[in-house]
C-alpha cells in the first residue's frame, strides 16, 4: 500500500493547489554509531531484500548530510532515497477537498448515526438532524465507509464484528525552530521518535498508547516526548508549542480493511491503516474507486489494483 505512496499522492494532487505540500525527500534513520546501525543488521537485510536500500553517512559526509546531527549524540545515518513528506497535513487535505468541489463534489459535515439499508441493498446514509433526536436521510446506492475508529460501530448492524480498536497517537510541533532537518529523521533510540520538517514548524511523533475510542489526551506521553527532544537536539530552540492527540483505528491483525461488505450490497470499507492513513490513503482511495466503479458496470478511471486484495478482504473476519 506504501511502497509507491509519493507517486500516488503526486497523481492524486494534480491539478489542484494540494500539489505544492508534497515534498519528495529521503527519508533517515539516525543512529549513535555505525556499533548501533550494525545491531539492527536484520531490519536493513529484510529492506534491502526487497529493495529499500541506503546511503551510509558518518563523519564529514554525515554533517553535510543533515546539519542538525552535528553536536548531539548521534553519529551515523543510514539515507533512504525516493520518500517523501507532506509539509503541512491539515492544508493538504483542505486543498484536497476543496479540489473535489471545484471538480463538482459535494462536501457535507453532519454526524453520521447509521448506514441505511433496505433488503439487503444500502439505501443510504442517516445523518443526525438539525433538531435533537431527529435524523435525516442522505440517499445513496452505494457508499464507503472511511470511518476510522468508529468503523467498528457501524458495522454492527450488518452482524459483522472487527476486532478494531483506538489508539491514542501524540506529536508534538515545535513552531519556528532555530534548526530543521534536510529529511524525516526516524532515531533508532529513546523512544523511535521520527522529527517531521514541515511549514513554519518541526513535528516530532511517534508516540502511541491503547487507550480505546474515549480515551482524553495524557500529558505523560507529551512529557516523554519533550523530554527526548532536549535530549536529543540539545541545541534546539523554538517560539511555541502545540500538542496533538488522535485516534488510530487499529486491527488485530495489522492489516487494514479495504473491501465490500458481502452482507450489505453497495457497502464498502476502507478503514484499519494504524497510523499509515494519510501515507496509503491516496493508493486506498483510487483501489475504492476502481471496485465502485467495477460494480456499477462501468469502465475504472484508473489502471486495476497493481496488488492481490485478498489480505485485506473483510471476509476473514467473518464466519
Amino acid at each position: 500500500l506504501v511502497h509507491n505512496a509519493v507517486a500516488e499522492h503526486q497523481a492524486l494532487a494534480k491539478g489542484t493547489k494540494a500539489a505544492r505540500f508534497i515534498s519528495p525527500s529521503h527519508y533517515t534513520y539516525v543512529y549513535r554509531d555505525r556499533a548501533h546501525y550494525a545491531g539492527d543488521h536484520l531490519g536493513w537485510k529484510i529492506r534491502t531484500e526487497l529493495g529499500y536500500g541506503c546511503k551510509e553517512y558518518e563523519g564529514a559526509a554525515l554533517a553535510k548530510y543533515e546539519p542538525i546531527l552535528v553536536g548531539s549524540a548521534y553519529g551515523f545515518a543510514a539515507g533512504m532515497p525516493k520518500h517523501g513528506l507532506v509539509l503541512s497535513p491539515g492544508d493538504y487535505v483542505a486543498a484536497l477537498a476543496a479540489g473535489f468541489e471545484a471538480a463538482g463534489g459535494r462536501y457535507i459535515k453532519a454526524a453520521v448515526k447509521n448506514i441505511a439499508w433496505q433488503g439487503g441493498k444500502v439505501a443510504g446514509v442517516m445523518l443526525a438532524g438539525k433538531t435533537s433526536n431527529t435524523t435525516e436521510l442522505l440517499p445513496a446506492q452505494q457508499v464507503i465507509m472511511t470511518t476510522g475508529v468508529w468503523t467498528r460501530d457501524l458495522l454492527k448492524p450488518f452482524g459483522v464484528r472487527i476486532p478494531l480498536e483506538a489508539e491514542s497517537g501524540y506529536h508534538i510541533d515545535l513552531w519556528q525552530p532555530s534548526q530543521t532537518p534536510k529529511t524525516p529523521l526516524a532515531f533508532v533510540s529513546m523512544g523511535k521518535l521520527v522529527f517531521a520538517p514541515m511549514e513554519n514548524r518541526l513535528r516530532i511523533a511517534g508516540v502511541v498508547e491503547f487507550g480505546g475510542i474515549r480515551d482524553k489526551p495524557s500529558s505523560a506521553p507529551l512529557r516523554m516526548i519533550l523530554r527526548y527532544v532536549r535530549a536529543m537536539l540539545p541545541n534546539l530552540r523554538w517560539a511555541e508549542k502545540t500538542e496533538w492527540m488522535g485516534h488510530r483505528p487499529l486491527l488485530a491483525d495489522s492489516i487494514p480493511i479495504i473491501s465490500p461488505v458481502p452482507k450489505a450490497d453497495g457497502l464498502y470499507v476502507a478503514s484499519g491503516h494504524h497510523h499509515m492513513g494519510m501515507t496509503a490513503g491516496a493508493k486506498t482511495g483510487r483501489i475504492m474507486a476502481e471496485m465502485v466503479l467495477a460494480d456499477r458496470g462501468g469502465k475504472p478511471a484508473a489502471k486495476p489494483a497493481d496488488m492481490d486484495m485478498t489480505p485485506y478482504d473483510i471476509g476473514r473476519f467473518m464466519e
